[in-house]
């Protein structure tokens, strides 16, 4: 199942926030879509609670100036709108949050396969360089998110991503974060090092959190390829048993009997194949040909020795010829009688 990134909201920013709500209402999510849910502040004394449903995969408190950097996840469900947070208050800390939503991945459980562990720290960077992981899958989504203690005017994501999610705000002391994605052909096994994100209006001088994970492709739970209702078992059995290389979908019962039919070596084959058999002119040998075969033989006009019609056949030529027995029968009763008489 293919991978893709249906849609991102920045749902906020505030000075000391204390409480916010993470939105999923204006994207077009479908049931079992991942919801990543992403928020930062600026300063890792201020504590943080997500809200029920949202289950936490970090909630790193980087130190003195480093900040504090939550990553969350939920398999979203029909219904879903808004997701209340919590935090403590420290005075004049700039506060980010926002949600990212990934379609085509597992169905249950950490939907990260990989990631490079624990958020990392940076400091004295205006780019922050996110650290490395390595998809076990191929066509692994990688997922990469900094938060900064400083804000910045444009932002660009690492070489060969795409920018998902990014804001930035001079609420507080200042903080700004993005989110970037890439999706990898094959790639499964091999190191992903993302490149630097560049940010401008930043400063040389700014530390705060990276992070770097993966997601693999889910596996389709059902053949959304092929109707079942348009191919019955018989068919589908047949062509998983003599053509493989054939597409059930594409090719009618009708189709699919006259071509194994033909095919196929004759003695192999049933009483019901060699009469479609003769329908599509198949040499037979008639002698080796079964006395059912043969009476439904007899309705199509192939040529058959009647030496070998068998026992079916000759049964009416014996009851004809009984009856011409016992006709002569019948006159020798008739002399005998006579000559008794006399």
């Amino acid at each position: 199942m293919a991978l893709s990134v249906v849609g991102n909201a920045n749902n906020g920013a505030a000075n000391n926030g204390t409480a916010g709500d993470w939105d999923v209402s204006g994207i077009a999510f479908n049931a079992g879509d991942i919801g990543l849910f992403w928020w930062w502040c600026r300063d890792s004394t201020k504590t943080f609670t997500e809200p029920a449903g949202v289950t936490q995969k970090h909630d790193f408190a980087g130190g003195a100036g480093f900040g504090r950097l939550f990553i969350g996840y939920r398999y979203l469900v029909g219904g879903d709108t808004t997701f209340g947070w919590t935090a403590s208050s420290v005075s004049t800390v700039t506060v980010l949050w926002g949600v990212t939503v990934i379609r085509g991945g597992p169905s249950s459980g950490d939907p990260f396969e990989t990631e490079s562990g624990t958020p990392a720290t940076f400091t004295d960077t205006n780019d922050p360089d996110p650290p490395a992981t390595t998809p076990t899958t191929n066509n692994s989504i990688v997922i990469t998110v900094f938060g900064a203690n400083n804000d910045h005017t444009t932002i660009t994501a690492p070489t060969n991503y795409t920018l998902q999610n990014n804001a930035s705000s001079t609420l507080g002391g200042d903080a700004s974060y993005a989110v970037a994605t890439r999706i990898l052909s094959g790639g499964g096994g091999s190191p992903e090092d993302p490149p630097i994100f560049t940010r401008t209006g930043g400063a040389t001088t700014d530390d705060g959190a990276v992070w770097t994970g993966s997601i693999a492709p889910g596996v389709a739970t059902t053949p959304v390829s092929i109707a079942a209702t348009a191919v019955g078992v018989a068919t589908i059995t047949r062509t998983a048993s003599y053509f493989r290389s054939l597409s059930a979908v594409a090719i009618g019962v009708a189709t699919l009997n006259k071509t194994m039919f033909v095919t196929m070596a004759v003695v192999t084959t049933g009483v019901a194949t060699l009469a479609t058999a003769l329908l599509t002119s198949v040499a037979i040998d008639a002698t080796s040909v079964g006395i059912a075969t043969l009476t439904a033989a007899a309705i199509f006009p192939v040529v058959i020795s009647a030496v070998a019609i068998g026992v079916a056949s000759l049964a009416t030529l014996f009851i004809a010829g009984s009856g011409a027995v016992g006709r002569i029968m019948g006159g020798m009763i008739a002399s005998v009688g006579r000559l008794m008489n006399r």
